[in-house]
């Protein structure tokens, strides 16, 4: 027999799945290779362009929530810098991306 508590019927019963879909990257964040400082000190190595109709920021945000965070594993992070490159002949901003090892990670 179910428990009752201030009316209402207890049951026990499992949590179905959300099925929820997950997209594929618009950008290809999880398969940027990281950059490291160079002599001078700055961030230098492979990156990319999102231009600002592409809304840069929203896509920065996504990508930082989906990067797992796993113990022992090193911890990424993504730098953004505005930019702008000349596409088709058009000048378009947006920022440029690029994703480094956090410094804090001791692995």
């Amino acid at each position: 027999m179910a428990d009752v508590i201030d009316g209402i019927e207890i049951e026990f019963s499992a949590i179905p799945a959300r099925g929820g879909k997950t997209k594929p990257e618009k950008f290809p964040f999880s398969k940027l290779p990281t950059s490291d400082k160079g002599a001078s000190g700055a961030i230098e190595g492979p990156s990319f362009f999102i231009p600002e109709s592409e809304q840069p920021e929203k896509h920065i945000t996504q990508a930082r929530k989906a990067l797992p965070k796993v113990a022992g594993e090193p911890e990424f992070l993504f730098h953004a810098r505005s930019a702008t490159k000349t596409v088709d002949g058009v000048e378009q901003t947006g920022k440029r991306i690029w994703k480094t090892i956090n410094p804090a990670f001791k692995g």
